[in-house]
């Protein structure tokens, strides 16, 4: 609340009244302060234009094809809930720490720690962009957001609200320092933290971790079984509950007394038979052979995934010197990758600063053969889009310092609006400017980066299982022109055609062709959004 409370209308007071009582039971309410990026999209559509001339084409037909958003999150994250709802398997981000020492900017100005709205500043920041995220994920997606002490507890309450206190998954503390800092006032501090959330309890697909050199030197073969390599372990139930409790005789007769087992009386035999038990003693062990061995468990402390200084050295190698302060190591960004993505899944970053996330994902890609996608966001203050993150990539791809590059696609889009009246208010030429100015964003929507015409009144893409076709004018006048036109296609044609949404254009569907609504389904979404 911005003005002073004796400035508001008794509606107004009531509406802010309703407001902190929705929100109180979640545990956090702040005094919110309007973003401004987001007042503006009630009159300022946000659309894409393509950067044509930043295109990076170094891959083979079927590869991913990357994408690269400049502009204010906040937009683009706008645009991406019309092309991409629901599709994003993993999300990572690396936003502001608040830390009042410049790093976070907050309606055009440096919020520093004397600023009496400076939590609610960023609460506001976090909870309009948080927001966006969420309809971004799919059923089984998660949400990695890295955060230090300055922010952490209120992120915390800020995301069981927005996610759900049931879809907190973990808090995982990486360990960002080496050494000791002798000269910190009371402790010398060298972790920050990794908050993750799914999309739906219960649903998130994460994967078990590679196992780690020092645990495969656990696996032995001291009587040459010809499985290979194996590790004991005990057979018995730990504590007084669980397992099966019985007396348990050997196939060479020797007997263990009624004890609690890990194992059914059956599958203990069934071990035995299979030559997998090994007695010492009174006890009785268990192999567990290292072809088994389905990856391990992730642990919710990272001390072995690289740390800042290697981050530094990561960039310095690429750049020839250092270009961003706060860059996370790769290691880091891969185990994310590992744990929360299959080969095929689509990453999203929109913190994405020097890149590190899209450099991640491409080298998953070269070691394992994967198609991960990755999407990346951010500003280009102080050129950081286009010099930085663009420019390591590109780096990435084409080679760099004596590294070889990793062929891939990358695709860059610039976030712009078009003007119009309030939204609840749109005039007819809005809906029209909207429609032509949406077809890059149906592009996106379904997947096609070729263009393949494009006139006053369509534009055509396509990819190599469809046609994406953008009928764009009221006047109907060449509409059957273009429907002859797509006929002689041979894919099938997703034609998106202006209408009132009404589902105007419906008779022009055919086995080859179906039709969809523009600009309308945009409109309500922004609507939505705005609210």
């Amino acid at each position: 609340m911005s003005k002073k409370l004796d400035e508001y209308t008794k509606e107004e007071l009531i509406s802010y009244i309703r407001q902190l009582q929705k929100d109180t039971k979640f545990g956090l309410v702040w005094n919110p302060k309007e973003e401004q990026v987001a007042i503006d999209c009630r009159t300022r559509v946000p659309v894409l234009r393509e950067v044509s001339q930043k295109t990076i084409a170094k891959a083979d037909e079927g590869d991913p094809t990357h994408l690269l958003l400049e502009g204010d999150n906040y937009h683009s994250l706008s645009v991406l809930n019309y092309t991409h709802a629901g599709r994003i398997n993993v999300i990572y981000i690396d936003p502001p720490y608040n830390t009042g020492n410049k790093d976070f900017i907050y309606n055009d100005h440096y919020v520093d720690k004397e600023d009496p709205y400076r939590h609610s500043e960023w609460l506001s920041f976090m909870d309009n962009r948080l927001r966006l995220a969420k309809n971004l994920l799919a059923s089984t997606g998660t949400i990695f957001i890295s955060i230090d002490d300055n922010e952490y507890a209120h992120l915390k309450i800020l995301c069981d609200k927005i996610f759900g206190e049931e879809n907190f998954i973990t808090s995982i503390i990486w360990q960002r320092k080496r050494g000791r800092d002798n000269s910190a006032k009371y402790f010398s501090k060298s972790h920050e933290y990794l908050l993750v959330y799914s999309r739906i309890k219960n649903a998130p697909t994460l994967n078990k971790i590679n196992m780690d050199e020092g645990t495969k030197k656990a696996y032995r073969n001291p009587d040459n079984d010809p499985r290979g390599a194996y590790r004991l372990l005990g057979a018995w139930a730990r504590g007084t509950q669980g397992g099966s409790r019985y007396e348990f005789i050997s196939k060479n007769g020797k007997i263990f007394s009624e004890r609690l087992w890990l194992f059914a009386k059956s599958r203990m035999l069934e071990l035995d038979r299979d030559d997998r038990l090994v007695f010492v003693g009174d006890k009785v062990y268990r192999k567990l052979f290292l072809s088994e061995h389905t990856g391990s468990v992730p642990e919710t402390v990272w001390a072995d995934t690289s740390n800042a200084a290697n981050a530094a050295d990561e960039i310095k190698t690429i750049f020839g010197k250092q270009v961003f302060d706060t860059v996370k190591p790769l290691p880091f960004i891969k185990r994310i990758l590992q744990i929360a993505t299959d080969k095929n899944g689509i990453i999203l970053d929109f913190f994405a600063g020097s890149g590190t996330t899209g450099h991640a994902v491409l080298q998953l890609n070269a070691q394992d053969g994967g198609k991960r996608q990755f999407i990346l966001g951010t500003n280009n203050e102080n050129g950081i889009a286009e010099n930085i993150t663009y420019e390591r990539i590109d780096r990435v791809i084409n080679g760099y310092s004596g590294t070889q590059g990793i062929p891939a696609k990358l695709r860059y889009y610039k976030t712009d609006f078009v003007n119009t009246n309030n939204l609840d208010s749109l005039t007819d030429k809005d809906r029209l400017e909207i429609a032509k100015e949406m077809a890059v964003m149906v592009a996106l929507h379904e997947n096609s980066f070729d263009q393949v015409e494009q006139t006053d009144y369509w534009q055509t893409y396509e990819n190599n299982i469809q046609v994406t076709a953008i009928y764009y004018r009221e006047d109907k006048t060449r509409i059957q022109e273009y429907i002859d036109k797509l006929n002689t296609q041979d894919k099938h044609v997703k034609l998106y055609i202006f209408g009132w949404g009404k589902n105007v254009g419906r008779e022009y569907a055919s086995k080859k062709i179906s039709v969809e609504d523009i600009p309308e389904p945009l409109i309500e979404l922004y609507r939505e959004i705005t609210k």
